[in-house]
């Protein structure tokens, strides 16, 4: 996470914050607010924030952490925006997520043992043939 702090601020050092603002002023969401009201303001200020966030999880070790995305893009679709927005709580949702490999591993152990089970129940019905 400091790695990720360190590169986020140098960044911003050279591109800045706010050149995310007209990207910002033409999201349907920005839009929906009214006109030059605190609400727009605050989602002009949070944008770098709200960007750098969608980085660190794409950037997130995928075969960790990709059901974890998978779900965010699920629910977004479904019309419910559960993405993080703050380094800090996507720091905690990749925390406490399940790590795929764990269940891949499970799943992939599994089906080996299924294969062999199924091998040796055919190296039977073949020798009981003959």
């Amino acid at each position: 996470m400091e790695r990720f702090k360190g590169e986020r601020q140098v960044l911003k050092s050279l591109i800045g914050s706010d050149f995310l603002e007209a990207f910002t002023k033409n999201t349907p969401e920005y839009m929906k607010l009214g006109s030059h009201n605190k609400a727009q303001t605050k989602m002009i200020e949070e944008s770098f924030e709200t960007f750098s966030t969608a980085v660190f999880l794409r950037g997130a070790n995928q075969r960790k952490y990709g059901t974890l995305m998978e779900g965010y893009l699920g629910q977004y679709a479904g019309g419910r925006n559960h993405y993080p927005t703050t380094s800090l709580t996507a720091v905690d949702a990749v925390r406490t997520h399940k790590t795929d490999d764990k269940k891949k591993f499970k799943d992939a152990h599994k089906k080996l043992i299924n294969t062999r089970a199924k091998i040796k129940g055919q190296v039977k019905i073949a020798s009981h043939k003959v």
